[in-house]
């Protein structure tokens, strides 16, 4: 009940300010009325596929982006060789902002789909690879030489020392992944996307529709409170043993 305090005490304290008159309505809209336009917007299905359009290609992106950045960052974590030449690669795309490449996206792949999913695509892959190499790095070398004296050789090695060993940072990876590219895709959606949760955003802030402009705000911060909720939840049941 405690971790919950902070958000009804605001709440409490944005329905009073709009209540009294204290702040405009119309700068700062009331929760009361955020309920009735979530209401109104999940009874005719408009949030409802914005909501599944956004956390699709969020999908997506971890799916195709996510899981190859994992498998290249543990690669180049146990293996020198390919960590060499690629870490100051994996750095630099790292501190592109990937919203820039979107136009980009445009020129080689049109403006469908596609091109919407590559900045988000980029995004998981490249802080699932710096995790990954990193969470390797971390492993206590003494455990490894351990588990080589007991006979652990190859994906053995892999599979009782380093993944075990890994979990913890990899679970942060993939939470900090899928957040930062709901933030990607949300950008991105604003530029031409029909429907999403960025298409919601753009199109009520330019129709003045500050109640539809602060549920799609609302909805995309639930959205990734739950989201790390879930993958906190799943973590203490695949790694009990870093829990806290």
């Amino acid at each position: 009940m405690k971790r919950w305090l902070g958000v009804i005490g605001a709440l409490a304290l944005w329905q009073l300010l709009t209540s009294l008159h204290w702040i405009s309505p119309f700068v700062l809209v009331p929760p009361s009325d955020l309920v009735r336009v979530f209401d109104e917007m999940l009874a005719s299905g408009d949030l409802g596929r914005d909501i599944s359009a956004t956390m699709g290609r969020v999908g997506v992106a971890f799916l195709i982006g996510g899981t190859s950045g994992l498998c290249l960052g543990l690669a180049a974590g146990i293996f020198r060789s390919i960590r060499e030449p690629l870490e100051p690669l994996i750095n630099a795309l790292n501190a592109i902002p990937k919203v820039a490449l979107l136009p980009l996206a445009i020129v080689t792949f049109g403006t469908g789909e596609a091109s919407r999913n590559v900045p988000g695509i980029l995004t998981c892959f490249t802080l699932m690879a710096i995790h990954g190499v990193d969470s390797v790095r971390a492993v206590n070398p003494a455990l490894v030489e351990l588990g080589r004296n007991y006979g652990a050789h190859g994906f053995a090695l892999f599979e009782t020392v380093y993944l075990p060993s890994c979990l913890p940072q990899i679970a942060t990876g993939v939470r900090v992944s899928l957040s930062v590219s709901l933030i990607v895709v949300v950008s991105c959606e604003m530029l031409g996307a029909e429907q999403g949760l960025g298409s919601l955003i753009w199109t009520a802030g330019q129709s003045f529709s500050t109640e539809r402009l602060y549920l799609g705000l609302l909805t995309c911060g639930l959205l990734g409170g739950g989201m790390v909720l879930i993958l906190k939840a799943l973590e203490r049941k695949l790694a009990p043993w870093a829990s806290r």
